[in-house]
């Protein structure tokens, strides 16, 4: 039985058209077992990667407030709105971050809605394990005269897996009140 040169899958070898004997079939059999299992296991790939890939989106529940004046403020993600991951590992109540489980490129995203007594130029960044993943978003749009609205979305690498979180950064120190939604989808997989 010979192996075809990309794939490797067995056939039979025979002079064709004619059979020489029986034999022929359990090789037949071998070729469509070898190249059912390629098939299928493209379609678990695809399956990951184009028909259902990783995706989350946490939010903040309530209004989260700082404790003193500060230039900086981390929203706490604390509620999950969607996670299709393999048991909802992307979410990360305990921690309030998003966890990226798998290397590869993801659509981030985030919005902010914030309050306070003066526009501050408020601005946003995407954090990974902490660091600055990117340079800030911004500046905020002004809603009301106490409050601001910033959304971002970006396209960040990961090499492994990672949490992801995000930053208000203010030009001042604010007494900050905020709102805010984070969600991630897995687009290309390493």
């Amino acid at each position: 039985m010979g192996l075809t040169t990309d794939w490797a899958l067995p056939y039979p070898e025979c002079n064709p058209p004619l059979r020489k004997d029986a034999g022929d079939i359990a090789q037949v059999r071998d070729l469509a077992e070898a190249m059912d299992a390629d098939v299928q296991s493209l379609y678990d790939l695809a399956g990951q990667i184009l028909i259902r890939p990783d995706a989350c989106r946490m939010t903040v529940t309530a209004t989260q407030t700082s404790v003193s004046n500060s230039p900086t403020f981390r929203p706490f993600y604390d509620a999950v709105t969607f996670d299709n991951s393999v048991g909802q590992e992307m979410s990360d109540t305990a921690n309030g971050v998003l966890r990226i489980l798998e290397p590869g490129y993801y659509l981030v995203g985030a919005w902010f809605l914030t309050s306070s007594a003066t526009n501050q130029s408020m601005r946003a960044r995407f954090l990974t394990d902490g660091s600055p993943a990117a340079n800030p978003h911004g500046a905020s749009n002004i809603i009301t005269g106490t409050s601001a609205y910033l959304s971002m979305s970006q396209t960040i690498k990961y090499s492994a897996p990672a949490a992801l979180s995000t930053e208000m950064i203010s030009s001042t120190a604010v007494a900050w009140s905020i709102t805010s939604r984070l969600w991630a989808l897995q687009m290309v997989k390493f």
